[in-house]
């Protein structure tokens, strides 16, 4: 029995399907490649959905003992980043000690950088030791981010920065994050693009750098509009509705002002809700 991508291409194969015609609506053509040659891990959505597409069961993609360890721990991982999604770090604290626990006896350079980033979000956001999160991010990550897992790290050690005010740093890491992941042209985990270039751009906005926040702005909205993303789009058209207020183009903040709402409404987030309507009371106080 070969690798999880080995066995993927023998069934696409089978099949008679073009990488095209598997990956379509699941992921990028090119992720497929990096995926058959062994090069990245699938997430166990993409798995499902590709075993779905080629009418297999994913049980004959992982019948060996190692494979059901990389599916135990990448559902760990999963798991991971939905408590941090969902700001319980409670059950964050849990199942990294149990990620921790599976992964001690294996030499996994992605494993490892996975675990000290977790580590520095609970010493940050549960035990409020910010200074022994930046440390340890710090001493995990290399001058030169190449991986998706550096660059969230470093996204990360920008926000820990902000949190601390200290504006120079974050803005340092927040813009060295951003620098690099634009060199990564097929990411797989999408919303990485995303939450570096808002956080880029929030720390701009603090600094009153409102013509780069509205070019950065601009760059996210396209990407999620390229990558039918909904992830963070309000909060993306609140941030230049607030850029355009403080630049006193009063019509521009409102009409992204109202589309903020639109989505907050979609998505039934209440306290963002709340705000995006409070602002544009504000901004149509301008308008009379």
């Amino acid at each position: 029995m070969g690798t999880v991508g080995e066995n993927i291409l023998q069934y696409r194969l089978k099949r008679g399907l073009s990488r095209n015609e598997l990956v379509d609506g699941i992921c990028n053509e090119s992720t497929l490649f990096r995926i058959e040659k062994g090069n990245v891990l699938p997430s166990m959505y993409t798995v499902e959905q590709l075993c779905i597409r080629l009418n297999i069961p994913m049980s004959v993609l992982f019948d060996e003992q190692k494979d059901d360890e990389r599916i135990s721990i990448i559902s760990l991982k999963q798991r991971c980043r939905k408590h941090v999604y969902d700001k319980n770090y409670d059950k964050l604290s849990e199942d990294l000690r149990k990620l921790k626990e599976e992964t001690s006896n294996m030499n996994n350079y992605l494993d490892h950088l996975f675990i000290v980033w977790h580590e520095a979000i609970i010493l940050h956001k549960l035990n409020r030791c910010s200074k022994q999160a930046k440390e340890i991010l710090l001493k995990s990550l290399p001058d030169k981010y190449v991986l998706e897992t550096e660059i969230a790290m470093a996204n990360t050690l920008g926000l820990i920065c902000a949190s601390s005010e200290e504006t120079d740093e974050a803005l340092h890491y927040f813009k060295k994050a951003y620098m690099e992941i634009k060199n990564i042209t097929d990411l797989d985990d999408q919303t990485l693009y995303v939450r570096v270039v808002y956080n880029y751009a929030s720390q701009l906005f603090y600094l009153k750098d409102y013509e780069q926040v509205i070019i950065l702005a601009n760059q996210l909205i396209s990407y999620l509009k390229n990558n039918h993303l909904f992830y963070m789009r309000g909060r993306t058209f609140h941030m230049l509705g607030k850029t355009y207020e403080k630049m006193s183009d009063f019509v521009l903040a409102e009409k992204y002002m109202l589309q903020a709402i639109s989505v907050f409404t979609i998505e039934e987030l209440a306290d963002y809700l709340k705000k995006a309507e409070e602002d544009l009371t504000v901004i149509r106080s301008h308008l009379v």
